[in-house]
């Protein structure tokens, strides 16, 4: 069963040591980052969410962001990472 973890609508560098210690937490589970309330990543965050996905792909476990946000999805084009390690899934989508 995966953890179902809300990110904040500020992804900022404010919120990024608790996210870090949150999803140390859960590494060695499937984890599904809700993405829907998301206004604003910051990279500091975004180093965050890229090592916990670094380390779940690392260890075999999934990592997905379900349902982002217009300004998640924006922001992570704008970083250009396709390749990120998280699986983005659009909300509605299974």
């Amino acid at each position: 069963m995966s953890a179902v973890l809300p990110l904040p609508a500020r992804m900022d560098s404010a919120v990024a040591a608790g996210l870090a210690d949150i999803l140390r937490a859960h590494l060695g589970q499937a984890v599904i980052l809700d993405g829907r309330e998301v206004v604003h990543l910051g990279g500091l965050y975004l180093q965050v969410l890229l090592s916990f996905a670094r380390s779940c792909r690392d260890t075999g476990t999934r990592v997905q962001v379900r349902a982002p946000s217009p300004a998640l999805t924006a922001a992570l084009a704008d970083y250009g990472l396709p390749d990120s390690g998280l699986d983005v899934t659009p909300e509605g989508t299974p």
